[in-house]
Order: C-alpha cells, then sequence, then structure tokens
C-alpha cells in the first residue's frame, strides 16, 4: 500500500469537520505507485521535476524507538539504504534533540483543539463517543495553559530545525511504523506512542508525507515515511518512479 498526506490548511481539508486544526491534514493511499503518482497529480497538479538527482537521508530505525519490532526495524532499514545514504552526524542528532518532548506537544496540541472542537457536545453526548476518546477529549480541558504554550514552543522550534535541515537535504526517511499490523489486543497505548515517536515530527513540522511499503519475511509489510519540504518537491515524484 502506498500513501500520501499534504499538509495541514490545505485547500483539500479546508472544509472538512476539523479534529485539530493545526495537525489535519488530507491524505489517500493506492494500491501501487503509479495509481498514487495519477492521483497527487490529478488532486494537487503535475508533479515537479528536476534534472538532478534528489539528495535524502535516512536515520536507523533503533534509534528512534528502542522497543522497535526487530524484524521491522531491519527490513526498513534496508529499505531506506536503497533510497539515501545514512544522516550526516550533525543532521541526524539535530534532528533527534529536537524531537525530545515531540509526542507531548502533539498530544496537547491535538487534544487541546479537539477539546476546542467538541466541548459543548461532550456532556449532552456522551453515550455517542468511544469512551477513550471521550475521556481524552475531556481530559484536554483541563490541560494548563502554560503546557499547552510549551507544546506550541515546540512546534516552533521543531519547525526550525526542519528549515535547516531541508537546506541540506530534499527528503528524509524514517521508518512508518514500529511492527507489522497489530492485532487489536497489541493495541496499546505504549504501540500508540511508539507511532507517535515515528510520525509526531512530520506532523508538528505540517510537512507532507510520502508512504511506501516495505515487505517482511512474515508475508506482512511494514513502511517508511518519505518527509519532504512541500508539495512541490521533485523528491516526491522521483521516488515513485523509483518503484
Amino acid at each position: 500500500m502506498y500513501g500520501f498526506r499534504l499538509t495541514p490548511g490545505d485547500e483539500l481539508i479546508r472544509e472538512a469537520f476539523p479534529l485539530a486544526q493545526t495537525l489535519d491534514s488530507a491524505g489517500w493511499f493506492t494500491a501501487n505507485a503509479g495509481d498514487l503518482l495519477a492521483t497527487i497529480n490529478a488532486l494537487t497538479g503535475p508533479l515537479s521535476t528536476t534534472s538532478k538527482t534528489p539528495k535524502g537521508c535516512y536515520l536507523n530505525a533503533r534509534k528512534l524507538v528502542p522497543g522497535m519490532d526487530p524484524a521491522v526495524a531491519t527490513a526498513c532499514d534496508y529499505a531506506a539504504a536503497g533510497l539515501s545514504a545514512h544522516a550526516d552526524p550533525v543532521a541526524e542528532a539535530s534532528l533527534i534533540l529536537s524531537w525530545h518532548h515531540a509526542i507531548e506537544a502533539y498530544v496537547t496540541i491535538g487534544m487541546s483543539e479537539a477539546h476546542t472542537v467538541h466541548r459543548n457536545w461532550l456532556a449532552p453526548y456522551h453515550e455517542n463517543y468511544d469512551p477513550v476518546i471521550w475521556r481524552r477529549f475531556t481530559d484536554a480541558g483541563h490541560f494548563p495553559a502554560a503546557d499547552i504554550a510549551s507544546a506550541r514552543q515546540r512546534l516552533l522550534d521543531i519547525r526550525s530545525v526542519w528549515r535547516d535541515f531541508f537546506r541540506a537535504y530534499d527528503y528524509l526517511v524514517l521508518p512508518a511504523v514500529p511492527c507489522a499490523a497489530p492485532t487489536k489486543a497489541e493495541a496499546t497505548p505504549e504501540l500508540r506512542r511508539n507511532i507517535l515517536a515515528l510520525t509526531a515530527p512530520a506532523s508538528l513540522g505540517g510537512l507532507p508525507v510520502l508512504s511506501l511499503p516495505v515487505p517482511l519475511g512474515s508475508g506482512l509489510t511494514a513502511g517508511l515515511q518519505i518527509i519532504v519540504p512541500s508539495i512541490d518537491s521533485p523528491a516526491i515524484k522521483a521516488l515513485l518512479q523509483a518503484q
């Protein structure tokens, strides 16, 4: 399965009912790279091309999520190495350092905005919400203002580091998931946190993300996320055409 996600505020999401406007984005999945390329071209306009080979890099999966499934980490690192070189130590350290507390910032911003949208419905329509979601939205109404301000500052800091990164590179390759598709029993808060450790940095950056499948020996698949600075990035077309 191939996928692509646009940026918050894009016209394709502007008329959708919001959850968290800072983070909400439109996206889609296709069965193959050719269909995804055609879909992006149709919905956003022709993708940019360049005569130069886009320069990307990847981060070692095990440095991002220590508890990552070993088979998934190995497969993702192998697939990423086929798309780019490993990040230089300075870029790697800068990115990883800026992502400390990214999960907390993502949850604080997302849930506080969701509470703002839903606060007038949480009591009268309690029974219409999943209990876990109702509790998350309700609890967010009690987040201290200082925590929300700190989360938004973290977002700005992360975006600043992303801007610096994209002055040197055209894209970054990361694992998209820490394990193969889980069973319902395996879908725990710990797993959710591990997924966010991989996905929250790009979400807070407000960046487009391309998703490519990574086959596993078990017959299941994992995935890579290709993070680019904008929809105009020529790396999108180049990477899809290479699949």
